[in-house]
């Protein structure tokens, strides 16, 4: 499954591979990928996750998800 969530906040390549790592650590996330020209992150999924669970997957990092398509 593919969910692509809309971020807020990223800034340059180093921002997108924060969010790379965050989201990786979800389980069962296979794959994740930020485009950082469109502020979206790509996640290729076993599970489907809320925008409320991605945006709890960032902690305390500054982003913040603004919308998500796939899955919930």
């Amino acid at each position: 499954m593919q969910q692509e969530i809309q971020l807020a906040g990223l800034s340059c390549q180093n921002c997108a591979h924060h969010v790379e790592v965050a989201f990786s650590k979800l389980p069962k996330v296979a794959q994740v990928t930020v485009n950082l020209e469109d502020s979206v992150a790509h996640v290729d999924t076993k599970e489907a996750y809320s925008q409320d669970q991605y945006q709890e997957a960032l902690g305390p990092l500054p982003y913040k998800v603004v919308g998500l398509a796939g899955g919930k």
